[in-house]
């Protein structure tokens, strides 16, 4: 869409300066001082003016849209690199903690299994109180 826009632009340009090179060629046939050759001559005047003025904005407007495509390439990379950063400093943080954690675990099912043989009296009693309840 931006195509078309672009091409009527440029075709308004054209004729722009066709009309343009017309009102002079009259202004050169009628070199009278007349209120309509005066008229004709501030038109020719600002027909030129809008018409460099148009081509200025559309350069910027290009321009633009080229620094922009430049600008979001630009951070779509560098967004990749700093993802890519964070993750693998984010793994390295989780291996460190696993390695932690499996190295505690043998002390930690060390102490487990003590508090269990020693609750093992407690638990073998609640069970058989459970199990088979003493009558009276």
């Amino acid at each position: 869409m931006t195509d078309k826009k672009e091409q009527s632009k440029e075709t308004n340009a054209v004729n722009d300066l066709k009309n343009t090179e017309k009102l002079e060629a009259a202004k050169k046939e009628n070199d009278d001082n007349t209120p309509l050759v005066v008229v004709r001559e501030k038109e020719i005047e600002l027909r030129k003016y809008l018409i460099e003025k148009q081509s200025k904005a559309d350069k910027i407007i290009a321009d633009s849209k080229k620094e922009a495509v430049i600008i979001k390439e630009k951070m779509s990379v560098e967004g990749e690199i700093k993802a890519q950063d964070f993750y693998n400093n984010e793994l390295i943080k989780i291996e460190k903690e696993a390695k932690e954690i499996s190295s505690q675990s043998p002390a930690k099912a060390k102490a487990v299994t003590e508090i269990g043989r020693k609750n093992l009296d407690k638990a073998i009693a609640q069970l058989k109180d459970i199990l088979a309840p003493k009558r009276s």
